[in-house]
């Protein structure tokens, strides 16, 4: 994956804050399934004091519904690794939350001398459980309403959930285009009502650093998921967090992060 990207992988949005120390390697945020690049705040400020922290935008969400061939996570993973050859980065540490984590784990199976580590926060391709009833109806929202009825869900019960990341949320989801988008990626990603399931012994046996976070009171995808991994694998589960952890526990999860770096 050296030297200039295929001219068919466009760029990818970013967000970057902090800057890479020395001897220090950048880390990559990916979002999940509907989410935004926005949901990393909090997590990447802590990460940008320590090193240069970059939040990118999944082929499929955001300015990116015409990215080609969007949908299947090993397109996105690839447009990632494309796109962090275009900012200079050759090798990186990952941060991959839900399918972002699914994302993240074939980044690092396609490549993994670029791959310093890999920390998965309730990530997809783990089992073939997922809740579609709550992803089907978050693609299907027509209001702010609906989300704020839907995005507690994903949070522990009784969690707060600041109005701003609701009105965030439906800002990102009805800009033109995205929710097509997302119930073509749903489509793909989740079909015959089941999430496709990652070779995990083959990344669980690469000589790469993995770390899996899970909040036992995920309502989006069971945390049972990461029980009896394969050797290679790291698990930490927070018995009462939802399937938010980077927000609901920022300072469990940087401390993670940080000790891989």
């Amino acid at each position: 994956m050296s030297g200039q990207p295929p001219s068919d992988h466009p760029p990818l949005r970013t967000i970057i804050k902090g800057e890479s120390q020395k001897g220090s390697l950048p880390i990559l945020l990916v979002h999940g399934f509907g989410g935004t690049m926005q949901s990393w705040h909090a997590l990447q400020e802590r990460l940008a004091e320590r090193t240069k922290a970059i939040a990118i935008e999944l082929p499929g969400h955001g300015a990116a519904t015409d990215y080609p061939g969007f949908g299947p996570p090993k397109v996105a993973a690839r447009a990632i690794l494309a796109n962090m050859t275009r900012l200079g980065h050759e090798r990186f540490h990952v941060v991959g939350h839900s399918m972002g984590g699914a994302v993240s784990s074939l980044i690092t199976l396609f490549a993994p001398d670029r791959v310093a580590s890999a920390t998965l926060l309730a990530p997809g391709g783990f089992g073939p459980e997922i809740n579609l009833d709550i992803l089907g109806r978050f693609v299907a929202a027509t209001s702010t309403d609906d989300i704020a009825e839907l995005l507690p869900r994903f949070y522990t019960p009784g969690y707060e959930l600041d109005p701003d990341v609701i009105e965030n949320q439906w800002r990102c989801l009805s800009a033109p285009g995205v929710l097509e988008a997302l119930q073509h990626i749903k489509g793909i990603v989740f079909k015959d009502g089941v999430q496709g399931t990652l070779p995990l012994a083959d990344i669980g046996a690469l000589n790469v650093p993995v770390d899996v976070i899970w909040g036992g009171l995920d309502e989006i995808i069971p945390s049972h998921q990461m029980e009896n991994l394969p050797v290679g694998f790291t698990t930490h589960l927070f018995p009462n967090v939802g399937h938010m952890p980077a927000e609901e526990i920022t300072d469990d999860v940087f401390s993670i992060i940080a000790g891989r770096l």
